[in-house]
C-alpha cells in the first residue's frame, strides 16, 4: 500500500522539477538569446572569407537601400498639342531616384507647369510603373497677342503658338474673357441666317463691344441690348450690301444703323 502511494508522489515531484526548469529557462531567455547571437557572430566573423565579410558589413551599414528605378510611364488622354513622349520626359524630370518614395503630388505639380495641361492624375502600377491621365486644354480662340482661350473660358499662354491655333480672337482684359465669349456666341447664332461669320470680339475702354466678321466688316454694338442689335443686322444686311461693300456698321442707334462703305473711305483718301 505504501509503495502504491509513493509512486504518484514521485511523479508529482518530477513534474514540479520539470516546471521549475522550464520557468528558469523562460526567465533567462534574453541572456541565452544574446549569448547565442554573439557566438554565431563570432564564428561567422572568424571562419567566413575576410573580403566577403567586409563587403557585407559595408553594404548593410554604410550604404542606403538600393533605389527602385522607374520602369514604364503609361500616358492616357486625348492629346493633340502635347506628345506622350513630352509627358514622359516631364515625369522623369520630377521623379527622384526611387519611384516608390517619390511624392506623386510633386510630379503632378510639375506637369501642371506646362500650359497645355489643364488637369492631371497619376497612379502607381506595381512594381515600378506609373499611369498618367492628362486632360489637355482645347483652344477656342486667341487672346491678345500671345495667349489662348480654352473651351472653359480659361486663358493660358503656351511656350509656342501652334500653327493650328484657332483664327478667332478675343481682345479683352483677362477677367472679361468669359463675357466676351458669350458675346461671340450670340453673334454666331444671330448672324448665321445671313452666313456672316464672326472671327473676333473686343471691347474698348468705354465698354463698347465690337465684333469683326470674316469678310472684314466691323460691327460696333455698344454696351447693352446686344442680341437685339445683332438681329437688326440680319434684317437690313441685303439692303446694305446692295449699295456696295460695307466696312463698318454702327448699331448704337436706337432705330437705325450707320454704315460706312469701303468705297467712300477710298474716295476720301483720294480727295485728301
Amino acid at each position: 500500500m505504501a509503495k502504491k502511494m509513493a509512486t504518484p508522489r514521485i511523479k508529482r515531484d518530477r513534474k514540479a522539477e520539470l516546471q521549475a526548469i522550464i520557468r528558469a529557462v523562460i526567465a533567462f531567455w534574453p541572456i541565452w538569446f544574446v549569448a547565442t547571437t554573439a557566438l554565431t557572430g563570432l564564428l561567422a566573423y572568424r571562419y567566413w572569407p575576410a573580403d566577403w565579410r567586409v563587403n557585407v558589413i559595408w553594404e548593410r551599414w554604410t550604404k542606403p537601400s538600393t533605389p527602385i528605378a522607374l520602369d514604364n510611364i503609361h500616358v492616357h488622354g486625348e492629346l493633340r498639342y502635347l506628345s506622350p513622349e513630352r509627358v514622359r520626359d516631364m515625369v522623369r524630370e520630377a521623379i527622384q531616384q526611387d519611384v516608390i518614395k517619390t511624392d506623386l503630388t510633386s510630379v503632378q505639380a510639375h506637369l501642371l507647369t506646362n500650359a497645355w495641361v489643364r488637369q492631371v492624375r497619376i497612379k502607381r502600377r506595381p512594381p515600378a510603373d506609373l499611369d498618367v491621365f492628362v486632360e489637355e486644354r482645347r483652344p477656342l480662340a486667341r487672346w491678345q497677342e500671345r495667349g489662348l482661350v480654352d473651351v472653359n473660358g480659361e486663358v493660358f499662354i503656351p511656350e509656342h503658338m501652334p500653327t493650328t491655333a484657332p483664327k478667332i480672337f478675343v481682345d479683352v482684359p483677362k477677367d472679361s474673357v468669359r463675357e466676351a465669349l458669350l458675346v461671340l456666341r450670340q453673334a454666331v447664332n444671330k448672324l448665321a441666317k445671313e452666313a456672316l461669320r464672326p472671327v473676333g470680339v473686343g471691347r474698348d475702354v468705354l465698354g463698347t463691344w465690337r465684333v469683326e466678321l470674316a469678310n472684314g466688316v466691323n460691327l460696333v454694338l455698344g454696351r447693352t441690348d446686344l442680341p437685339t442689335r445683332l438681329e437688326r443686322v440680319t434684317k437690313v444686311w441685303p439692303a446694305i450690301v446692295a449699295h456696295g461693300a460695307p466696312e463698318t456698321l454702327d448699331l448704337r442707334y436706337k432705330h437705325g444703323i450707320a454704315v460706312r462703305y469701303a468705297a467712300l473711305r477710298e474716295a476720301q483718301k483720294q480727295e485728301n
